[in-house]
């Protein structure tokens, strides 16, 4: 019921607090373009309340009354997001094109999530699926721009290895000819572990 509600509330936030050019401190760093995503126009709250199953939107003059009347201490059940302008949104979908979530990246790079968002088996696609001959998994948002800039080959964002390996998975079934490239992280410690790595080749192998 909690992703429903997220999910209502993740449509009403991009129709009217985004649109569809920006700024972002974050893509310019980065060096890549605005895929797809929606830059926050108005400072905006996003409040959930887990207990009475609902979410908000709080902008303008109601931000401060919004956190004017939040109890203290917070109560576990009760969380929130602040959007600020510079802020921009990665729309998150189901494999059939259905918006559920978002992740909101920061002007600094901080990556956030609405709690109870449905994340598994979401993304964001760069370029088109259908017809394609080859197709590219990579986990974040800068990662998969890069990958497409440097190919042209359609390009999903997966948030994270765990969500990978079922988007691998479903585009696997959906699109049987096209070939699958896994671009995995490359993040080598300082102990010699690379879970990036080691995760993005188990799950190429499969």
């Amino acid at each position: 019921a909690m992703q429903t509600e997220v999910q209502r509330i993740t449509g009403r936030l991009l129709a009217e607090f985004t649109q569809a050019r920006g700024k972002s401190e974050y893509l310019e760093r980065k060096q890549v373009p605005p895929y797809g995503v929606r830059f926050i126009t108005r400072n905006v709250v996003l409040s959930i309340d887990a207990q009475l199953m609902r979410c908000d939107l709080w902008a303008g003059d109601d931000i401060a009354r919004f956190f004017a009347n939040l109890p203290t201490p917070r109560p576990d059940h009760h969380s929130f997001m602040k959007l600020d302008a510079g802020t921009f949104l990665v729309p998150l979908r189901d494999i059939d094109g259905v918006i559920w979530s978002f992740q909101a990246i920061s002007g600094s790079g901080t990556k956030l999530f609405p709690k109870f968002a449905r994340k598994q088996g979401c993304m964001h696609c760069i370029g088109t699926l259908d017809g394609a001959e080859v197709i590219v998994a990579a986990e974040g948002y800068a990662t998969a721009c890069s990958v497409y800039q440097a190919t042209q080959w359609p390009t999903i964002m997966c948030v994270d290895l765990g969500n990978m390996a079922h988007i691998a998975r479903g585009i696997r079934e959906r699109y049987p000819h096209a070939q699958l490239v896994i671009a995995g992280d490359d993040d080598p410690k300082a102990d010699g572990d690379n879970p990036g790595r080691v995760q993005a080749e188990a799950l190429a192998l499969e």
